[in-house]
């Protein structure tokens, strides 16, 4: 299978321009600076099929799925979409009320 390049992103943190490969360490490295706040999650968002297509967030500890779906569903989804989450491997399908 021949994996396409994926798209350039931007750390909304600090403004450094980042890729799906260095991202997440990246992001960490921003936890680490900081720890006098809460404990986060990092979470990262793909399309099935579309590794181009790619998103990191950062959540507090308390953040619902529901949370997460909306926001996804604000950004960059629409409503039309059913959101779909891999947590500890084990695939969570979320169908929102909304």
């Amino acid at each position: 299978m021949t994996l396409l390049p994926s798209s350039p992103g931007l750390c909304l943190a600090c403004g450094k321009n980042i890729t799906r490969k260095s991202a997440e360490i990246h992001l960490i490295s921003h936890q680490k600076r900081k720890p006098s706040k809460p404990s986060a999650y990092l979470i990262e968002v793909t399309v099935e099929d579309h590794p181009e297509y790619w998103m990191y967030l950062s959540s507090y500890p308390d953040t619902t799925l529901e949370d997460i779906d909306l926001l996804l569903k604000d950004l960059w989804m629409g409503d039309d979409h059913i959101s779909s989450f891999l947590i500890d491997l084990s695939l969570s399908n979320y169908n929102s009320p909304y």
